[in-house]
């Protein structure tokens, strides 16, 4: 298999990883909707159709417990005595949590609160057009099904499609027989030529690609123009004191699959965010108890909210006072009477734009392995996760003995290409259920639950053998890499302590010689 082929399969992985915590949870908010006895028709066989794909893309890509997880799910709800979901839905969000660090979003117990559900059950596969070639048709329809996509020509009927997949000359065709109902466009065209985007752009794309097509970049496309086809609806909080209004807002999103609530008193927005915790706060300006300026400036004094997008609304046309308020703490400014394909597009694409911009703060440049930060709140989470379980859990930190002079014999491009294949190897040799970061420099982070010490260290010392016997060829020098490791085994205290650990046992490694992994005492 080329190397260009096991780039596309692992970026492809990647992506599907990326998508799948969502997808848990948005499984467990409905297993929660079965668990409540709310009547909901046809839910529990879309959601066994869903379970059975599901499954199936989880075996492909290699994510075996979560595939197992998913059977024991489906299983419960193909019995038809009474069953107690509660265990299900809470290993359904445990996992959600362990795949990408991210705190739980299982559903609470049902309130009678304002707090809203998508308005479509969208679980089963979605729609998805595609006007092209048959044959490059074809190729794609596959591998879309395994990111939950039923690719189709156009029209087609199951449900309104989160993209349209198009040529530039197909577009006029589609607009005029669609016109406003056209959904979401995403041109492809034969190159990467500006003024082939420029005619996208004023055709009304929201995405444009290049040929050759590749999946992995049409995925990211759909989860740009449509950030509720990524399994977790976006979730939007509306504060109105306009209570007709406020239900107008409400309903228009939820026709785009957002997830809301909806605060009338802007007083009472603690408990809203904290309930829902917004990706976008949708602001009404001028309000009786507190302006939405006041609030806004507010919300940035607060941890945990300086940084969630504020869209403004008001009927102020004063460009002057617009500024003010964007320059204070505003994200985007909306006149009102705000028209509900202009809500629709400004709140999906903020949205959209800030889950890209906070998966890439997560992300190491050069590997692609989690950054410093994000690595700390994963050991945080897992450490959390394993003293609530009584499960064991290792932390493995791995250093590359003599960067320096190798930088300096064979060129620094030559300690770039170490550090990628180090990732490339932990990626390959550890199990699916390790997560693995960069922590800086030449050091790598390794996290193994359900892993004892022993156990831990035979697993990181066989990668540490392994690259040590096969030396790596870049730019015509032959490079020898050498390995050292510490590995440490959760105690129960402090993640600070179990970092600590390993920090401990890597020095004690390194000053025996190098090329060799210990396991703190």
């Amino acid at each position: 298999m080329s190397t260009e082929t096991d780039q596309q399969k692992a970026e492809l992985r990647r992506l599907f990883a990326r998508r799948l915590p969502g997808k848990l949870r948005q499984i467990a908010g409905y297993v929660q909707r079965l668990q409540t006895g709310e009547a909901l028709t046809g839910l529990g066989g879309q959601l066994v159709v869903q379970l059975e794909h599901s499954i199936r893309s989880c075996e492909s890509f290699g994510f075996a417990a979560c595939a197992r997880l998913l059977q024991q799910v489906e299983n419960q709800c193909l019995n038809p005595e009474p069953a107690n979901y509660a265990p299900l839905i809470q290993a359904l969000a445990h996992l959600a949590e362990e795949l990408d660090g991210k705190p739980s979003l299982a559903p609470a117990e049902p309130q009678a609160t304002q707090m809203e559900a998508p308005a479509t059950d969208n679980l089963a596969l979605q729609p998805l057009w595609l006007a092209l070639p048959e044959q490059e048709r074809t190729m794609l329809a596959g591998q879309l099904a395994l990111f939950g996509f039923a690719a189709s020509t156009v029209p087609q009927d199951g449900g309104a499609p989160v993209a349209l997949v198009a040529e530039a000359n197909e577009v006029g065709d589609l607009r005029a027989r669609y016109g406003d109902q056209l959904p979401p466009l995403i041109v492809v065209a034969d190159d990467d030529q500006i003024t082939a985007r420029l005619l996208a752009i004023r055709q009304g794309a929201a995405a444009f690609l290049a040929r050759p097509l590749d999946t992995a970049a049409l995925i990211e496309a759909i989860d740009e123009v449509s950030p509720a086809s990524a399994g977790e609806p976006p979730r939007v909080l509306i504060v109105e004191d306009s209570k007709s209004q406020s239900m107008h807002y409400n309903k228009v999103l939820k026709e785009a699959g957002c997830s809301t609530a909806v605060v009338n008193q802007p007083l009472k927005i603690l408990e809203a965010l904290h309930a829902l915790q917004p990706e976008l706060i949708l602001l009404d300006m001028q309000m009786p108890e507190c302006t939405g300026l006041e609030l806004a400036r507010v919300l940035r004094q607060m941890p945990g909210w300086r940084t969630v997008p504020v869209l403004f609304m008001s009927a102020e046309e004063n460009p002057e006072k617009q500024a003010a308020a964007m320059a204070v703490s505003g994200d985007d400014f909306l006149l009102k009477p705000v028209r509900a394909d202009e809500l629709k597009k400004a709140v999906l694409t903020r949205i959209a734009r800030s889950r890209m911009q906070l998966a890439q703060l997560n992300r190491d440049g050069l590997t692609g392995l989690l950054n410093l930060s994000a690595m700390a709140q994963a050991i945080d989470n897992q450490c959390a996760q394993a003293s609530r379980t009584g499960e064991p859990l290792c932390f493995a930190q791995l250093d590359i003995d003599r960067l320096g002079p190798l930088n300096e014999s064979a060129g620094h491009g030559a300690g770039d290409a170490v550090v990628r294949q180090l990732a490339r190897l932990l990626g390959r040799r550890l199990r699916k259920s390790d997560t693995i970061g960069r922590l800086g420099g030449d050091r790598f982070g390794v996290l193994l639950p359900g892993c004892r010490g022993d156990d831990a260290l035979r697993l990181i010392d066989a990668v540490r053998s392994d690259l040590a016997k096969h030396p790596l060829l870049h730019g015509g020098h032959t490079l020898a890499v050498k390995l050292s490791a510490g590995v440490a085994q959760h105690d129960g205290g402090a993640p600070g302590a179990l970092r600590d650990a390993a920090e401990k046992a890597l020095q004690w490694a390194k000053d025996a010689g190098g090329n060799s992994a210990r396991l703190a005492s």
